[in-house]
């Protein structure tokens, strides 16, 4: 694959005629997302060395172009799934740990709570309607509690934060600031 600094919100037309033009070598196939920084191009096996060539350290606008050999992927499989190596076993790995459980005696927030099941809605994971009604149950009142006042809290921060930027950008400033209306 190429890479760039200067390929990012480039459309892949413009990189492609870029990248056919300096190649030197016939173009099988070139594929950009319009957002990344890099390319994936095919080229035949024997034009490889002459692609790669003629475009490493090559300047697109102002940026050099690495060049990163490809390596074949297999279309029946799945690329999201990890593979694990021998001897690992049992353990998932960090990421895909991050969404499941936490660890013991940890207490998480209520957003560590809405942001699992987000995940979970999208992984498909099925719970019960007392799960579903009253997630906070498991825990007890008095961490309910606690758990409430700082969503609350953080919740109310950053609504401030964002009335107080947004009136700036107004250039008026916000009521709630004056000492006065405190009282």
């Amino acid at each position: 694959h190429l890479s760039s600094k200067d390929f990012v919100r480039c459309p892949s037309d413009k990189v492609e005629t870029w990248v056919s033009s300096k190649a030197g070598v016939p173009i099988k196939k070139c594929f950009k997302v319009k957002q990344r920084g890099y390319a994936f191009v095919t080229v035949a096996t024997e034009d490889a060395e002459a692609f790669r060539a003629a475009l490493e350290g090559a300047s697109f606008r102002n940026g050099p172009v690495t060049v990163k050999a490809g390596h074949d992927r297999d279309p029946n499989s799945n690329w999201r799934k990890k593979s694990r190596r021998d001897g690992e076993g049992e353990e998932p790995n960090a990421k895909r740990k991050k969404g499941t459980d936490w660890p013991e005696g940890y207490i998480p927030t209520l957003k560590d709570i809405k942001d699992k099941d987000k995940s979970h809605k999208g992984a498909g994971v099925d719970k019960t309607v007392k799960q579903k009604s009253a997630p906070l149950l498991e825990y007890p009142y008095k961490t309910q509690l606690g758990m409430k006042e700082t969503y609350v809290k953080s919740a109310v921060r950053n609504f401030t934060k964002q009335a107080k930027a947004r009136s700036l950008c107004d250039g008026t400033e916000p009521p709630w600031v004056e000492p006065e209306w405190a009282l």
